[in-house]
């Protein structure tokens, strides 16, 4: 209920990775909420199946639009931002959801000493091209429309939500995911600077999203775009996590909590987990006194894992 003071009913959600996970659900609950969707996402069959669920949603095909993009391509992106325009008319955009994300081979584990140069070479710039540069090309394409576009009806804000995660803020372990979740913390902090600088009405603000842990398909993207093998034990893994841990559910209903509740940094705890508050000062007090970082605490569903096989967030 509180989320209705957010947004307009009629304005439009735009929302990347919009077929699954956090983007699906995400999409559902805005569309509940009677606003119109453009989602775009990377696989074709996850598209349709969305928009036949959703359609039913927000009252018809009239008021969804989904479109096949690859964020890490600027040239889709701005493909995507077109359309999004041709769908939208004079209708403004309430909030843009910047969430397409990939976690790579090996769900994101991958040192940064791999002996296996093929992998490597594989791994990270297709990780980045999506975490990082996908991010900051649907930035580039989206928000000056949405500054342009000016306050919102009863002077509400649009929103610019960048999923990043738990480790985005704090290193839990190597790999090209946690360093591109870092780029993507600062992708937003650097957009919220540039609106202050810019947005001179503060019609449009910029948020990013922490979650720990969560269950959703994103565990076995790797194996779609041909980063790592159809893995049986994946999708097990992904199915414990939304059973024991975090879900999209709990993660979208988190985030629009933080967003009513005025966030900038909406930070999202699994169970079991140290706060990554607490964990955040410990690094920041390293920092601070030139330190070497304390060694990585486990989040809480990994040391349920502990024996059995240990994954990485």
């Amino acid at each position: 209920k509180m989320a209705e003071k957010l947004f307009v009913p009629g304005t439009v959600a735009v929302i990347t990775g919009g077929a699954s996970g956090f983007g699906l659900e995400a999409a559902r609950r805005l569309g509940a909420l009677k606003l119109r969707l453009a989602i775009c996402d990377l696989f074709e069959d996850d598209l349709r199946k969305a928009k036949d669920e959703l359609q039913n949603i927000v009252g018809g095909p009239a008021n969804i639009l989904t479109f096949q993009c690859d964020v890490s391509d600027l040239n889709q992106c701005a493909a995507f931002a077109t359309a999004v325009d041709n769908f939208r008319g004079n209708t403004k955009i309430g909030l843009l959801f910047n969430n397409a994300g990939i976690a790579g081979p090996s769900a994101g584990k991958l040192s940064l000493l791999d002996e296996d140069k093929e992998v490597v070479a594989k791994a990270w710039p297709k990780v980045f091209a999506v975490n990082v540069f996908g991010a900051a090309y649907i930035i580039n394409q989206f928000v000056p429309r949405m500054i342009a576009q000016g306050v919102l009806p009863d002077g509400k804000k649009a929103y610019v939500v960048t999923t990043s995660s738990v480790a985005g803020l704090v290193t839990f372990t190597s790999g090209p995911y946690t360093s591109s979740k870092m780029s993507a913390t600062s992708i937003s902090e650097q957009l919220s600077n540039e609106l202050r600088e810019i947005d001179t009405p503060n019609s449009v603000e910029a948020v990013s999203l922490h979650p720990s842990m969560a269950g959703t398909g994103f565990w076995t993207t790797g194996a779609k775009l041909g980063l790592s093998k159809d893995s049986p034990t994946m999708k097990a893994f992904s199915k414990f996590v939304a059973e024991k841990g975090l879900n999209a559910p709990k993660v979208v209903e988190a985030m629009l909590r933080g967003l009513v509740s005025g966030k900038s940094f909406i930070l999202v705890d699994g169970p079991g987990d140290d706060p990554v508050g607490d964990v955040l000062q410990e690094r920041v007090d390293a920092i601070k006194s030139g330190r070497r970082m304390p060694e990585p605490r486990p989040l809480g569903l990994q040391r349920m894992l502990m024996g059995f096989f240990f994954f990485f967030f």
